[in-house]
Formats: C-alpha cells, structure tokens, sequence
C-alpha cells in the first residue's frame, strides 16, 4: 500500500513537471530534466538553485503555488534553509491580495524556527505587505524587532532586505531623511546598479530632505546612470551639479533647471530648498578650494559668490553649521566666518589633484620650519 502511494505521489509530481514543459518546451524541458535527476538523487542543494531558477521565471507564475503545493512541497524541509526562504517568497508574490498573502508567509515561519536568518527573510516580506497596506505602525514595530538581531555578521542577503525593507516604509511615511540614509545602505550591501525608480527616489529625497546638504555620495553611484537617456535626465543632472559648486553653478541652475522644478507640481513647493541647496554647495566648494590655513571668509565674499543678500549670509552659514557639513565660527562684529573644518566631498581627478597640492604645500611649510629651527638651535646646541 506504502509503495503505491509512493508511485501514485511521484506520479503525481512528474504530471506538474510536465506541465510545466508544455509552457514552453524548447526552454523549461533542459531546466526540468535537470530537476528530475536532481530530485533523483537526491542533491537537495543544486535542486534548491534549479527550482529557484524555474519559479522565478514569468511563464511559470501562474501554476506556481500548484507546483509548489503539489511537488515542492513533498522535500521542502531538505532543501538549503535560504534556497526554501527564497522559494517561499517567491510562492508568496503570486498570492493576492496582499492579506492572504501575508497569512501564508506567518503559516510558514515555524518550518524556519531553527534558522533565524531566512526566517527574517520571511518577517521582512510580512513587514513590506504591512507598509503596502498602510499598517505603518506595525510596520515600524516589526522592523524595529528584526532590527535588534542584524549586526555586522549577519548574512549580508539579510542585511541588504533590512535595508531596503527600511527604506520602502520611509518613503510610504515621506521621510526624506531617513530614506535616504536607510536607501544609501541598501545600496552598499546590495548588487543593484541600475533602478530607475529608485534612482528617482534617491535624487527626489536628496533635494527635499532637511539635513541633505552634500550629494558627492550620490552623484558618485552607478544608481544615478539609471537616469540617462530618460525623461529625468534632468535630475541626474541637477544632483551633479549640486556636488560640483563650481562658480557657474547657480546661474546654470537659474536658467536650465529651476524652470523645470516650476513645471512639476511635487518638485515646485521645494524650488527654495533647493536653491538653498545650491548656494550652499557652492560654499562648500570654495571652503574645499582655499588652502588648509587660510580659511576665513568676509560675508560680502560668501555674499558675491553663493548669490545670497548680504542679509542673508548669516543664515545661509548657520545653516551649514546645523546640517554639520562645516565647523567652525561666525564673527559678526567683524562679518566674517572662520571655518575649521569641511566635509569631505568625493573626490574625482581635479579635486584629489588640488587636495594633493595642498598636501604638497603643507609639507614644503613644515619642512621649511624644521629647517629654521633648527639652524636657530645650532648656536644654542655648539
């Protein structure tokens, strides 16, 4: 009896292989073969990435959760822990609507209760279907509970969904800030070079964010490419410009791109931040140009080159101050800003040129002074 049910289930297993052939059999008939000796036997890890494979492939979507069900199913719990995670999240994406889809991903977190990691996999797609439907503060309480378990060790795959995971609730919540930060982190622990909606995303939380003040990082990113030969060109553009605070900056701003951030109804009511964003940049660019030592500036300067009333140049550096992109004083008695310190910007072929010049130049002036001390401490020594 054993035997036959055995037959009548493999039976049963091959029907569904096979119709996943009729698909498409020039294409799914190599990969199922493949399967089938796998399954065979018994090579559960290379059967795990060759499942993988198959279900991740748009044809197969639509009889996905029946294979999975009714063949997956049968040795899922031999399977790698991730490749069953991955397999289980992918099943999971097919299943609408979202509720039922999240009640299926809770009834399989007891099969990984001995492997956290994948397990968080699966609690980070239930916290992104808690963003999707609005359920925020669930959300955000999810996350921060996963949160207390990811440290440096932990499998960067997991890390990287943390990441993202954080950065899709802070852009459903319009947190600018925290988006861009949680989405720069997703970058650096992932593969992705090319997303053109996120690309957009980050460029969007660049310019509106109230503690964005430097975009080198950005500008920087493969991700922004993604922008090129689009109809948001424009704003890969205008993130470039921002990082660069040449002189020019801001007439070229005035004249090619603040009249397309008038003609965008979600870009307009920023257009003044962003221009504080310019004014600022070109700031910061003419601090990182002075030489180490001499790093004072009168208003009427920061006035003539950032395009701001000299009115308004006390505010312009207060800003600079709070955001932490400069240290150092302002003397309003004698209208002048003593700067100690800049953020480092990133560094293409001039900047690092001119930072080795200067480097240069500080080590002719120490060595100049050691020279002369110690000619003056000849007579004193003979």
């Amino acid at each position: 009896m054993t035997n036959l049910f055995q037959t009548d289930l493999f039976n049963l297993q091959m029907d569904y292989l096979n119709r996943v052939i009729g698909i498409n059999p020039g294409t799914y008939e190599p990969v199922v073969m493949i399967i089938k000796e796998f399954h065979s036997n018994k090579r559960w890890f290379e059967l795990g990435e060759k499942i993988i494979q198959l279900i991740s492939q748009d044809d197969v979507k639509p009889i996905l959760l029946e294979l999975y069900e009714n063949f997956v199913r049968t040795f899922f719990d031999t399977l790698d822990p991730f490749h069953r995670a991955e397999i289980v999240l992918t099943v999971s994406s097919v299943i609408t609507p979202f509720d039922r889809s999240r009640e299926f991903l809770e009834s399989m977190l007891p099969k990984f209760e001995k492997q956290p990691e994948p397990c968080d996999l699966l609690k980070l797609q239930i916290v992104f279907l808690h963003t999707l439907t609005g359920s925020y503060d669930i959300a955000h309480s999810q996350l921060n509970e996963i949160e207390k378990r990811i440290t440096e060790s932990t499998a960067l795959q997991v890390r990287s969904q943390f990441h993202r995971t954080q950065a899709d609730l802070d852009k459903a919540r319009g947190d600018f800030d925290a988006f861009y930060e949680h989405a720069l982190l997703y970058l650096s622990t992932s593969k992705s070079q090319k997303n053109m909606v996120l690309a957009f995303d980050l460029c969007m939380a660049a310019l509106f964010s109230s503690k964005v003040c430097s975009f080198g990082e950005l500008a920087a990113h493969p991700i922004i490419d993604s922008l090129s030969n689009t109809n948001n060109q424009w704003l890969q553009e205008l993130i470039i410009l921002l990082d660069s605070g040449s002189p020019n900056s801001i007439p070229e701003f005035n004249e090619k791109f603040a009249p397309t951030i008038l003609s965008h109804d979600v870009f307009r009511p920023f257009l003044p931040v962003i221009q504080q964003k310019i004014a600022l940049s070109v700031f910061l660019q003419m601090i990182f140009s002075r030489p180490f030592d001499s790093r004072i500036f009168d208003f009427s300067e920061i006035s003539e080159s950032c395009h701001v009333p000299l009115d308004r140049v006390e505010w312009l550096v207060m800003k600079a101050l709070s955001t932490e992109i400069i240290k150092g004083e302002i003397n309003e008695l004698e209208q002048k800003v003593i700067v100690t310190w800049c953020k480092p910007k990133a560094l293409d072929q001039q900047r690092l040129k001119h930072l080795k010049d200067e480097i240069d130049r500080w080590r002719s002036i120490v060595h100049n002074q050691r020279v002369a001390l110690s000619n003056k401490a000849q007579p004193v020594v003979g």
